[in-house]
């Protein structure tokens, strides 16, 4: 019979756990890893001929 007060402790805490908020996430896919290096460089201000201009 001690088992009857610890499942009613259990599910009396249960009973008064705030319900789980589900949160939106978005995830973005590259087609090509190669392209990285290119979002890189334009997020940081250098433009594709300044790129090209290195070879």
């Amino acid at each position: 019979m001690k088992f009857a007060p610890v499942a009613l402790a259990y599910l009396a805490l249960a009973a008064l756990a705030a319900p789980a908020q589900a949160e939106t996430i978005k995830i973005g896919v590259q087609p090509w890893l190669g392209y990285g290096p290119l979002w890189i460089a334009d997020q940081q201000g250098f433009s594709r001929t300044m790129a090209s201009m290195s070879n």
